[in-house]
């Protein structure tokens, strides 16, 4: 046993030395910069939220300002705004309205958009930017408004367009500015098609070709289409081809010599990160795991999981298209946009949980009721609730690790009480998730690493389905159906990586308490911090 002990505590004391080797590298590689965070004050006490990376050279700074897209924050604009930043130009990336840990709800008002730009112009000021010419980097919805900025202040000479489209209502051939439109190969929202068209309506280019510059930066009127690789809406923003080719868009609008990159090594480094912290987790909660055990009670086992998965898959399919109606519902108690549509999709499959525990009574000998007696143990209970709010402030931090380098999850003051009726809301869901994912399979009498790929299998699986439904109800392409893809995306993620540590604790604890508890905390504050608020 001291032996098991010695090697954990060997383990955690080598990954918790790289994670903090890895982030001096990273400071490292930003020396050529200070970052500052802050916030500003708009109308009826609310506050906006930016980071500024300030270049360490004198004298007055070319500017950048950086707006991130739906549901994102100024943390994705990261690597980007580092970049330009190493190479001599003040970057101020900001949370939008109702996004990240800025205050007010979300608003496509011209006039608010551009009262909000001028307070961070200030911003600018403050750290010694010149002012005569700007250049203004937006992604997705970001770029509409960064558009809207550029028609509406003479100011704005350079504009790189990322995940969207130019268009018509704020530029045109004679709009006297320097447009990048940068998209992946990928992009789940605008097609490479869609792409095209837009880039033609502002340049009249007959046949415009990729990677082609049209137009002059002296003339105020350069103009270039670039399609990264393989990268999606997302990755864009992080690959190397990506924030290579802004940065050198800008630079050239600045007439900056040499450049510096660094992206490559800084994702790098942030990769390893985020596996590491992900690592961490085990050993962190290996005692929690045995004080919580207790002595396993006998269950009848089910007679074939090859006779509830497809129950499950099919009591997926046709309670999908329920869960924009009860997003509308949510949203009554709740205003963010993504929580409410994941908290509609996780409603959806109570409902094929519950079709299975209906359907294959007989083949499990084990109803819901059974099980949730069986498991949802009250032995100890105060203190299983603190074990589960350690768990859960474990697993925060680990989290914020690994993610918080490319989005926000931390929650402001203006957010608690989002995160609080939302793990109230989300309690059934991880109940009944639980009962099937970790009591229903426990009866299958097999290993750890057959229960791990069976339910990750099954839930990829569902997942699958429920986009099918998606594409059923919004079409094949773009707009709608693509961000939901995104959204989907990051679901996936956190049920596979809850899934991994609720199974690790199962094994021992046979209880399924504590992961009611921590998962809908941790659950509740991942979505509500990337949930963009309505009103």
């Amino acid at each position: 046993m001291q032996k098991v002990k010695s090697k954990r505590l060997l383990f955690v004391s080598i990954t918790i030395t790289l994670i903090i080797a890895f982030n001096v590298a990273i400071s490292y590689i930003n020396s050529g910069y200070s970052t500052n965070v802050g916030t500003v004050d708009i109308e009826d006490g609310e506050k906006l939220f930016y980071i500024a990376h300030i270049p360490k050279a004198n004298g007055p700074k070319p500017l950048a300002i950086l707006m991130h897209g739906f549901g994102g924050s100024s943390e994705m604009m990261d690597m980007i705004a580092g970049e330009l930043a190493n190479n001599g130009i003040l970057t101020i990336a900001y949370d939008n309205r109702g996004h990240g840990k800025s205050g007010s709800y979300l608003s496509f008002n011209q006039t608010l958009i551009y009262s909000d730009f001028s307070k961070i112009l200030e911003v600018g000021l403050k750290y010694g930017a010149n002012l005569n010419s700007i250049a203004i980097i937006g992604h997705s919805i970001g770029a509409y408004y960064a558009q809207s900025l550029a028609k509406n202040d003479s100011r704005i000479k350079c504009l790189v367009i990322i995940g969207a489209t130019p268009t018509t209502d704020f530029l045109d051939k004679d709009s006297k500015i320097n447009v990048l439109v940068l998209n992946g190969a990928n992009d789940e929202i605008t097609s490479i098609e869609t792409a095209l068209s837009a880039f033609k309506n502002i340049t009249e280019v007959e046949h415009p070709e990729v990677g082609v510059t049209y137009g002059d930066f002296e003339q105020n009127n350069a103009r270039e289409l670039y399609i990264s690789g393989l990268n999606d809406h997302l990755t864009i923003l992080y690959s190397s081809n990506g924030v290579k080719k802004t940065v050198e868009w800008v630079s050239q609008f600045y007439k900056i010599g040499k450049l510096v990159f660094s992206n490559d090594i800084k994702l790098a480094l942030f990769l390893l990160i985020s596996v590491l912290a992900f690592l961490l987790v085990f050993p962190l909660l290996r005692d929690i795991r045995e004080n919580l055990a207790i002595p396993p009670e006998k269950v009848d086992k089910v007679s074939s999981v090859s006779k509830l998965a497809p129950t499950y898959l099919a009591g997926t399919f046709f309670a999908g298209p329920f869960t924009l109606l009860l997003q509308v519902v949510f949203m009554l108690f709740s205003p963010g946009f993504v929580s409410t549509f994941v908290l509609g999709f996780f409603y959806s499959q109570i409902v094929a949980f519950y079709i299975v525990f209906y359907v294959h009574k007989k083949d499990t000998d084990n109803g819901f009721r059974e099980l949730l007696n069986t498991y949802l143990v009250k032995d100890k209970l105060p203190l299983r609730i603190l074990y589960s709010a350690i768990i859960a402030i474990v697993v925060y931090v680990l989290y914020y690790l690994m993610f918080q380098h490319f989005f926000n999850i931390e929650i402001s003051s203006y957010r608690i009480g989002m995160v609080i009726v939302l793990a109230v809301l989300l309690i059934p869901y991880v109940t009944f998730n639980e009962i099937f994912y970790r009591a229903v399979l426990s009866t299958l009498g097999k290993g750890l690493r057959y229960k791990v790929a069976l339910s990750m299998l099954m839930r990829v699986s569902s997942l699958v389905i429920f986009y099918i439904v998606i594409m059923m109800l919004f079409g094949t392409s773009g707009g709608t159906l693509g961000f939901l893809t995104i959204i989907l995306y990051m679901v996936a993620i956190l049920q596979l990586s809850f899934d991994l540590i609720s199974l690790y604790l199962f094994q021992k604890s046979r209880s399924i308490t504590e992961q009611v508890i921590w998962n809908s905390i941790i659950y509740a504050i991942l979505l509500t911090a990337v949930s963009p608020i309505y009103y």
